[in-house]
């Protein structure tokens, strides 16, 4: 078995599980920001399902074409992709969005507290901040969860080990890795906070 169907298997069981445990479900609408070329969002199209709806959000043109032609082969219709103007933010309605993903991206964001400060204002209130971090310490990761509290957010659960870093694969150049040799990573899942 390739590796692409080897990624392609642990999309459509695997992560389609971890999604859902996560807390993402049927007719959400999820912004997948920096979608990259779609590992992660195509089992969150998955999960919504038909009456919802994902957004793949990524500066890179090369990126969304090619999810675009990946869901056009597959006949998906609930993916609709966003290339954001230079500021990174998004054109999204204040409380307009079930959830949103973030993976193997926020270590390098600059304006890190204004890009988290515009998820939680299109976040709904029952919103879904999730974030896959890699390249950071444990420390970093420690104090990523404190600004993200301190904006709003609690820690509502944590996937361990439940997602991958694919870039590993295209940097060390490796076409005949298994997947089983990717690195994992925890999934830190918040919600907002309700204050009574």
């Amino acid at each position: 078995m390739s590796i692409e169907e080897e990624i392609r298997r642990w999309q459509n069981s695997e992560c389609v599980e971890t999604m859902e445990r996560s807390g993402f479900k049927a007719g959400d609408r999820i912004v997948d920001f920096g979608c990259g070329i779609g590992n992660y969002i195509f089992p969150l199209s998955k999960v919504v399902q038909e009456k919802g709806t994902v957004y793949g959000v990524d500066v890179d043109r090369y990126a969304l074409e090619e999810v675009r032609r990946k869901a056009e082969r597959a006949d998906i219709q609930n993916i609709h992709l966003i290339q954001p103007g230079r500021d990174g933010l998004m054109e999204f309605s204040d409380n307009s969005v079930d959830g949103i993903l973030i993976y193997d991206l926020i270590h390098s964001l600059g304006m890190r507290e204004q890009v988290l400060a515009e998820f939680r204002r299109i976040l709904k209130d029952e919103g879904l901040l999730s974030i896959l971090p890699f390249h950071m310490s444990a420390s970093q990761i420690k104090g990523l969860t404190r600004t993200v509290e301190e904006l709003g957010f609690r820690i509502d659960n944590i996937q361990r080990a439940g997602g991958i870093h694919f870039e590993m694969h295209r940097y060390l150049g490796r076409s005949s890795e298994r997947l089983k040799d990717y690195e994992r990573g925890d999934i830190y899942n918040f919600k907002i906070k309700k204050y009574t």
